[in-house]
């Protein structure tokens, strides 16, 4: 972890397609492009330092609208990718998404969410990885970013910093294009994270997240 302050702006992807064995990386509906360019509109209005995304197309063509509004580069990181898209050892397996069966990831922490696929034991160890090295793009960049990335992700986030037992995980909401704000502060004695806000939707109804937009001036 980096020893400077870091807010995330954690976005889970726009409204979409659903996947099947035909289509097992889906892109976005004609809604969730709607929420896509709603989302960049707003972050055009308080821009992040930088902007992070995963590599499947549901959170790559949200973070491409971002991107467009802002002019900031898109940083592509695979281990930001759903759960069970991903091999035990990290790396992304092609076509996941046309095989899962059976109860939700979390539900059955040690099993493969689909045939070759990690299981959600190894997708938490997968997610906290990548958070440490979102961490250190932030504190380089200047202490702001905003991630795209997918429901299951932000599960094991909140999971790994509560510490929550692999079998009681923490159930939590996210609505597609909603922001959570985190804060890390790596030197306090307490808790390094402060959670400001969660599944905010500034940019779909008439709200503002103070916290993010004090920390963006």
């Amino acid at each position: 972890m980096t020893d400077h302050h870091a807010h995330l702006l954690l976005v889970r992807h726009a409204e979409a397609e659903r996947y099947s064995a035909a289509c097992p990386d889906p892109g976005l509906t004609a809604r969730g492009r709607g929420q896509s360019q709603l989302l960049a509109d707003w972050l055009g209005k308080n821009a992040p330092d930088i902007l992070l995304s995963s590599t499947l197309r549901r959170a790559a063509d949200t973070a491409r609208a971002v991107a467009e509004r802002t002019g900031l580069p898109v940083g592509w990181d695979a281990r930001l990718r759903e759960v069970g898209t991903c091999r035990p050892d990290g790396q992304p397996l092609e076509g996941a998404g046309s095989g899962g069966v059976g109860l939700p990831p979390r539900e059955r922490p040690l099993e493969s969410v689909f045939p070759g696929a990690e299981s959600w034991v190894h997708f938490r160890v997968r997610v906290s990885l990548a958070m440490n090295s979102v961490l250190a793009a932030t504190a380089a960049a200047g202490g702001r970013a905003a991630v795209v990335c997918h429901g299951g992700v932000l599960d094991a986030l909140l999971d790994n910093i509560v510490d929550a037992d692999a079998c009681s995980p923490v159930e939590v909401a996210w609505a597609n294009t909603a922001v959570t704000h985190l804060e890390h502060r790596p030197r306090e004695t307490g808790s390094p994270w402060i959670l400001h806000s969660h599944n905010a939707r500034p940019h779909l109804k008439d709200q503002d997240l103070d916290a993010w937009t004090e920390a963006s001036r």
